[in-house]
């Protein structure tokens, strides 16, 4: 998926993966997103952002990355479960939302998504 670059990984609950001592991904349920995708992320939010987070610690820079991966993942798995067909007794339908759907969001600038998407509601 897209902006954070999520992918299927083993079940570990908000944990970071690591290899050789480094973090290499977080993983939350069966999704996890590669660190070097969050902090490639945070650099792109503009120089104040990056700076304030090369300002902090170690273990706060990986907290900053574990938050941002929950809450990434956490909104994937929610757009996953959105029953976008309804049956007959407009009942949501047993079929997944089309991922196109969740490809165009995820794709989404921050400010146009709460605008056009989250403010709406």
């Amino acid at each position: 998926m897209s902006m954070f670059k999520i992918e299927f990984g083993a079940a570990n609950d908000g944990e970071a993966c690591e290899e050789n001592g480094h973090d290499h991904h977080v993983l939350q349920g069966s999704l996890r997103i590669p660190t070097e995708a969050i902090v490639d992320h945070i650099e792109n939010q503009g120089s104040f952002t990056r700076d304030c987070y090369e300002s902090l610690e170690a273990a706060d820079q990986q907290t900053v990355i574990n938050h941002i991966a929950t809450y990434a993942i956490a909104l994937v798995a929610g757009l996953q479960a959105v029953k976008a067909e309804r049956d007959g007794n407009n009942r949501a339908s047993n079929k997944d939302a089309s991922s196109v759907l969740l490809a165009d969001l995820v794709k989404l600038r921050h400010g146009v998504f709460l605008k056009d998407v989250l403010d709406p509601f």
